[in-house]
């Protein structure tokens, strides 16, 4: 199940942190944030973005591992995810669930495949013929 996996981002800096035995001082100095900023993500009063969160678990490692593995980053963004509030729909939002997004869609396909395609197939006749390669 997802609740056996969430997470929480502050609870994981926190671990991370201890484990390595750094103060928050040295850890933000290392992941190039301030004190107060790390103070207020491990106390849970702000969510840290995935990046925010990947360059704090990597200054938690050692200088020859200073990176996260994606086993430790999911369970952190699940829960951040999961705490967040749906937007309600307004007059700007663009449903997706209608023919008009699917059309919108296909077309924009359509228009980059044939961009992507159009030099090639409308260029190599005309290089071709200057080559003198038929």
């Amino acid at each position: 199940m997802i609740a056996d996996i969430v997470v929480d981002a502050s609870q994981l800096i926190r671990t991370h942190r201890l484990a390595a035995g750094l103060s928050q001082r040295e850890l933000a100095r290392r992941a190039g944030t301030s004190s107060a900023t790390l103070h207020r993500y491990e106390s849970g009063a702000v969510d840290p973005s995935t990046g925010t969160l990947n360059r704090l678990l990597r200054a938690c490692l050692p200088r020859r591992r200073r990176w996260a593995s994606l086993a430790e980053l999911a369970p952190a963004i699940a829960g951040s995810l999961a705490r967040k509030q749906p937007t309600p729909a307004s007059a700007g939002t663009f449903p997706t669930n209608t023919p008009l997004f699917t059309g919108l869609l296909l077309g924009v396909i359509v228009i980059v495949v044939g961009l992507t395609f159009f030099p090639a197939v409308s260029l190599g006749p005309i290089v071709e013929h200057l080559t003198g390669k038929f």
